[in-house]
């Protein structure tokens, strides 16, 4: 699964670099401020049994790929995390 949002100009969502880095109260926090600051979210799905067929890396590739299109707007530029 991922997930693409877009995110607010007017605003800085700080901590937004490697949500590895970041602890789970963090993770938490932060993404109720994406919630709040955006209306636009597109989600990509890709089942474990296609995963198994395709290899991680490419299953991640095309849920990166159908979050960008369910988003339905064209972005000006992609953080992948």
């Amino acid at each position: 699964m991922a997930a693409a949002v877009k995110l607010p100009q007017n605003q800085r969502l700080y901590k937004i670099r490697d949500s590895k880095l970041l602890t789970q109260k963090e993770r938490e926090k932060l993404a109720r401020k994406i919630k709040k600051s955006t209306a636009v979210i597109g989600i990509g799905i890709v089942e474990p049994v296609e995963i198994n067929k395709i290899g991680l890396a490419q299953g991640l590739k095309k849920a990166y790929e159908l979050a960008l299109k369910d988003l339905k707007i064209k972005p000006d530029f992609i953080l992948i995390d």
